[in-house]
């Protein structure tokens, strides 16, 4: 599992953008999304950037700390935002896809 840019709980990201947070069940629903990270077990990558506001590194922060699999890594590209990470952490980028996908 290879995710890029991610964010763990809608109701936290859309209080982050000031957007209105009245949806019902939002809590309940928050809960059963990270009840559900925790059962995904398969080896994952979870890239981010440092300077990302539109999606803050804290979510995927997040779904690293409550992800179920025991082979995980966590790139956190420095000085990269949400849409330059391949353009200021190319081969950091590339790099951690190669070594998670040859397990080496």
């Amino acid at each position: 599992l290879i995710i890029e840019s991610v964010f763990a709980q809608n109701g936290r990201l859309m209080r982050y953008l000031g957007l209105p947070v009245s949806i019902p069940n939002l809590d309940d629903f928050e809960k059963t999304a990270l009840e559900r990270i925790r059962q995904i077990t398969m080896p994952a990558l979870f890239i981010h950037g440092e300077q990302d506001v539109l999606i803050p590194p804290t979510e995927a922060e997040t779904i690293y700390e409550n992800i179920g699999s025991e082979d995980k890594k966590l790139l956190i590209i420095r000085g990269g935002d949400h849409n330059t990470l391949m353009l200021v952490g190319l081969q950091q980028y590339f790099d951690a896809i190669k070594e998670f996908i040859t397990g080496g």
